[in-house]
């Protein structure tokens, strides 16, 4: 008696262990996808506190709290109108972000038009000086001509205060290609914003940067 096909039909139709069979393959693949999606709200979470923090710390600077004598450079945390008190105010800004200090940047620059051409008065990198150096300024530098955004209007005697935010975003390894282009490095996230001094229009600071 040829018992083979009775045994090959019980096999194929034997669907023991079939679910762990079919957990083992997709549950791999959804775990990825979940990873993936928390990688996408935690991004975006972390960009929108980003814009907060540059536009919030470009608020605040152009609040000018020294008036008419303008904004001192001698990295005092308890002189409210000293520069350094503002970076120290966007590390608070950034919170749940905790390590801006290590992966990301500030930069507050000051442009002011005197003569008809906008130039970049004074600009400010604060504890950042020696980290994420990589991490320029996209408006320009101390001296130069700033690249602004269009439509800015910038009359003779106006100033501005930008302040430029970056951050280093590194997902999880398994969903950068969610979040990022490349796998092989984080995602920087950038955000400035740009605020008219409230009260003067030239904002001075003393003494001269660097700071």
């Amino acid at each position: 008696m040829n018992l083979r096909p009775c045994f090959l039909t019980r096999f194929l139709r034997d669907r023991r262990g079939v679910a762990a069979i079919e957990a083992a393959i997709y549950l791999p693949a959804l775990l990825a996808i979940l990873l993936g999606f928390f990688d996408l709200y935690h991004f975006l979470m972390i960009t929108q506190r980003i814009e907060r923090t540059a536009a919030s710390t470009a608020d605040l600077v152009a609040r000018n709290p020294g008036g008419t004598s303008g904004l001192t450079n001698n990295n005092s945390l308890t002189n409210t109108t000293d520069i350094a008190t503002f970076f120290a105010a966007a590390q608070q800004l950034a919170y749940p972000i905790t390590d801006l200090t290590s992966a990301g940047r500030v930069i507050i620059t000051y442009v002011t038009n005197v003569s008809g051409t906008p130039t970049i008065q004074w600009q400010c990198f604060g504890p950042y000086k020696t980290v994420n150096t990589n991490l320029s300024s996209q408006i320009g530098s101390t001296g130069g001509t700033p690249t602004l955004p269009t439509g800015l209007p910038m009359g003779v005697g106006d100033g501005t205060i930008a302040v430029e935010v970056y951050y280093a975003f590194n997902p999880f390894s398994i969903s950068k290609g969610f979040v990022s282009s490349s796998l092989s490095s984080p995602t920087t996230i950038y955000k400035r914003f740009f605020y008219r001094p409230r009260l003067l229009g030239v904002i001075a600071m003393t003494p001269a940067p660097p700071c």
